[in-house]
């Protein structure tokens, strides 16, 4: 059942199967299963930081970037899935501090790394066609390069900041029905939609 920290779920499927046992199972497998993953992450953030020199070249940003994302999001997402099934599915209580770290978690890196994507699959277009574009002389590429990093990195880590500051500011915990992104206009939902989808239209 769910407990003070957790929001309220059922423990049986639309089939009438019951879930906990089956939770405890995914509760097990993924204590096992986790721990390498925790151990590449840092393993591959500790290499990033001895080949400093590598990382630093401007071809390379955009890759070690995602990578170093990628890594601290496994780390983010390690312990939010274990409490995922250690409370048979229940996700953490809306309105709580915890509810708020998953729903940023779950948003927020993932944008991040999809507009990295996009922008490694475009710079290696121009790489291809222009070996030398992000040449010294070469302003204008170097100026973009930096400016689509920053845009890809600041504008879904602000926006989901917000959106979750001001859903935590007009909604109380007993009118949230579950722990997810709750958007207060239409505005909001439309600029989410652009955000999750314009990575994706890039790289079509």
């Amino acid at each position: 059942m769910a407990n003070n920290n957790s929001s309220s779920c059922s423990e049986y499927d639309e089939l009438g199967f019951y879930l906990p046992p089956l939770y405890k199972i995914f509760f097990i497998t993924s204590c096992v299963t986790l721990i390498p993953g925790i151990a590449i992450s840092l393993i591959y953030l500790f290499v990033v930081i001895c080949r400093y020199n590598t990382a630093i070249q401007i071809n390379n940003h955009c890759l070690f970037l995602n990578y170093s994302i990628a890594s601290i999001t496994t780390l983010l997402h390690a312990p939010l899935r274990l409490y995922f099934f250690k409370h048979n599915g229940c996700n953490p209580r809306p309105g709580s501090a915890l509810c708020y770290v998953y729903i940023y978690a779950d948003y927020a890196p993932s944008s991040m790394s999809q507009y990295l994507t996009a922008q490694i699959s475009v710079e290696r277009i121009f790489l291809i066609l222009k070996p030398f574009v992000f040449r010294r002389g070469h302003i204008l590429p170097i100026y973009l390069h930096y400016m689509t990093i920053t845009c890809g990195l600041l504008l879904p880590s602000c926006f989901y900041a917000s959106v979750l500051w001001t859903s935590h500011a007009t909604i109380t915990g007993k009118e949230r029905e579950r722990c997810d992104l709750e958007h207060q206009s239409n505005t909001l939902a439309n600029i989410n939609l652009i955000i999750e989808f314009a990575p994706y239209l890039v790289i079509v």
